[in-house]
């Protein structure tokens, strides 16, 4: 195998591998919730307010999700 195919292939195995690492700690966890929110604020994401006004309620309620970091080696 070429090594641009090597690197293709690694970049679609990586690309579709989300959520394989260590969970983020909560500080990192809070922190991306409000850039998603900021985001979506700012127009062009395509969603509802409902969707806003619930991230926002989430955040406000300390309530998160688990994001796993991506394990590259």
């Amino acid at each position: 195998m070429s090594v641009i195919g090597y690197w293709f292939q690694r970049n679609i195995l990586m690309g579709h591998a989300a959520g394989i690492g260590p969970n983020f700690e909560d500080e990192v966890v809070r922190a991306i919730m409000v850039v998603r929110l900021n985001g979506m604020v700012r127009g062009g994401a395509g969603v509802q307010l409902k969707i806003i006004n619930l991230h926002l309620a989430m955040l406000n309620a300390l309530i998160q999700l688990n994001f796993c970091s991506f394990f590259f080696t």
